[in-house]
This record gives C-alpha cells, sequence and structure tokens, in this order.
C-alpha cells in the first residue's frame, strides 16, 4: 500500500469518527440521563455538563475538536474553517452553559454563571455556523476531475449545511428573545438537530472509496 493510500485511509477514518461523534453524542446524552438521571431530560444537551453525564459530554465534544483541528483536507481554506471550528467546539467545553439553580463559578475559568452561559451560546452558535459553511460551501467545491457520484452529495452537503445553520439561528434566537420558551426543550432539539446534521455530513464525506486525495 503506497503512501497517499494511506494517508487517504486516515483522512477516512478522521471524517468517520466525527461523524459518529456526532450522531452518537445526543443518544449517549438523552438515553443515558434516561437511566442514569433520574429520567430528567435536560432542557439542552450543553446542561448535560452539569450532571453525571458530564464526562460524556466533555469526552464526546473534546474528542470532536481534536479531529476537527487534526483534519487539514485538500485546500488551505478548509483547513482554516475545521480548526476554527475544533477550537470552537473547545470553547464550548471551557465555558460551560448557565443552568438555573446551578451554582457558580463556572468552569475551569471559574467564572459568574451568567458570564460562562453568554460565551457559551456565542461560542455553540458559530460551532453550528462554521460546519455549516464546511458543508454547504467547501464539501461542495470540486476540482474539474471530480466524478459524478461525487457531485450527487452535494445535495445532501447543502441540505446538511442549511440545517446548521438553521439550529445556529435557533440557539440564538431563543435566548436572545424567547428564554421563557425552554420548558419545550427548543434548544435541546436545535442541539440535537445541529450535531446529527453534522454527523451525517462527516459519514457522507467519509463514505466515498478510497482513491486519490
Amino acid at each position: 500500500m503506497n503512501r497517499n493510500s494511506l494517508l487517504y485511509q486516515s483522512y477516512i477514518i478522521i471524517r468517520r469518527s466525527i461523524g459518529y461523534l456526532g450522531v452518537s453524542l445526543p443518544f449517549l446524552l438523552i438515553v443515558g440521563g434516561l437511566f442514569l438521571n433520574g429520567g430528567k431530560i435536560e432542557f439542552s444537551l450543553s446542561a448535560y455538563y452539569h450532571n453525571n453525564l458530564g464526562d460524556i459530554f466533555v469526552m464526546v465534544i473534546g474528542a470532536s475538536g481534536i479531529l476537527l483541528v487534526a483534519y487539514r483536507g485538500r485546500e488551505p481554506f478548509i483547513r482554516i474553517l475545521t480548526t476554527i471550528s475544533g477550537v470552537l467546539a473547545f470553547l464550548v467545553i471551557v465555558f460551560p452553559t448557565e443552568v438555573h439553580g446551578v451554582g457558580g463559578p463556572y468552569g475551569v475559568l471559574k467564572l459568574n454563571p451568567s458570564l460562562s452561559g453568554t460565551f457559551h451560546l456565542v461560542f455553540a452558535s458559530l460551532f453550528f455556523l462554521v460546519l455549516g459553511l464546511i458543508s454547504f460551501w467547501r464539501f461542495t467545491d470540486h476540482t474539474e476531475d471530480t466524478t459524478d457520484d461525487r457531485r450527487k452529495h452535494d445535495r445532501w452537503y447543502r441540505l446538511l449545511g442549511l440545517t446548521s445553520f438553521l439550529c445556529a439561528l435557533v440557539l440564538l434566537a431563543v435566548f436572545l428573545f424567547f428564554k421563557g420558551a425552554l420548558e419545550w426543550y427548543p434548544v435541546l432539539i436545535a442541539e440535537t438537530i445541529g450535531l446529527e446534521a453534522m454527523g451525517l455530513t462527516w459519514l457522507i464525506k467519509g463514505a466515498k472509496p478510497v482513491g486519490k486525495l
């Protein structure tokens, strides 16, 4: 097996790993919470940081961040975008979301809960926006010798990219204007859909057969 083939397989492994982590996290937290958190469903995935499932949240988001930073892709600009998204994943962990009834200080920086929650909201929304940009814009940018089979995935990349954008907007809208709607779980739904879109995007990207870089 030549060097290019080994390198390409490494890219496939990274893509699929990012995909599996994104798809699995909502199920791990929500289903795990039903059994290990007294049957309670939190108002957001980020809120699981504060209970006994917090380690799972940190490990999965942290692993996704490492893989996104490690991913390089074909061109410099996608490297920049994946690196930014990976850094944003780490910042989501560093600045935990605010949960009423959970006193501060929050996180390794020991911030006021409200301030930490604000930073968390901004970084989480940017995380989904950048992932949507990668899917909608960069994954649909092909070279002239791209096969038709690879181009067929473009509609999925665009759909999933738009989904990530919408989830980011929902997160911002709820926290800025409709905080009273939290009991209806809009944030949990938006985060879950956003992570599923992220996971499916990278699984589709990782499903391509081994070939040229």
